[in-house]
């Protein structure tokens, strides 16, 4: 895989890559502000349209609580929801569903107990992706020492949530 950065390109593997970017996280988000970006938009017979932001700096969305976990909102629209999580230690996000949708989980940092009902429990860590499709249990809990962060993206956006037993 190859990457600009810097005006080099630099080559990896997926898992190296998920490592460096997992390493120099905090750092990349927080020098990258959102960028506009111009989009051809085809019902609008091609006229060009601005769009204030595609690129969103997910430390911006990271919010620790000492009670519940933080879930922030990145964009919520009909095809879909985004939303950052920050699980602290010992913190838990309750199994549930989706009964119209599906969930994706990217991890960035940290690492949790993944219940998936029925009372499995696999660890899932940074560099890695869960999906659970529609009406499929699934939540967390930090088991870890460091915050467990992760970017949610619920689709469509009205799935749905219920609660139900890991």
């Amino acid at each position: 895989m190859t990457r600009p950065e810097g005006g080099q390109e630099w080559s990896c593997s997926q898992y190296l890559c998920l490592q460096y970017l997992s390493t120099h996280f905090e750092l990349s988000l927080l020098t990258e502000p959102a960028r506009p970006w111009k989009i051809e938009d085809n019902s609008r017979e091609g006229k060009s349209m601005e769009v204030a932001s595609r690129i969103f700096p997910i430390a911006k969305f990271i919010h620790p609580s000492e009670g519940e976990p933080i879930r922030s909102v990145i964009l919520a629209t009909e095809e879909s929801a985004v939303v950052v999580w920050h699980v602290r230690p010992a913190q838990k996000i309750a199994a549930h569903v989706h009964p119209g949708g599906q969930d994706t989980w990217t991890v960035i940092s940290g690492e949790a107990e993944y219940f998936q009902g029925g009372g499995v429990v696999t660890r899932l860590k940074a560099g890695e992706i869960a999906i659970a499709k529609p009406g499929q249990v699934h939540g967390a809990m930090n088991s870890g020492s460091e915050p467990f962060i992760f970017i949610s993206v619920v689709a469509p956006g009205n799935a749905g949530f219920v609660l139900a037993e890991k």
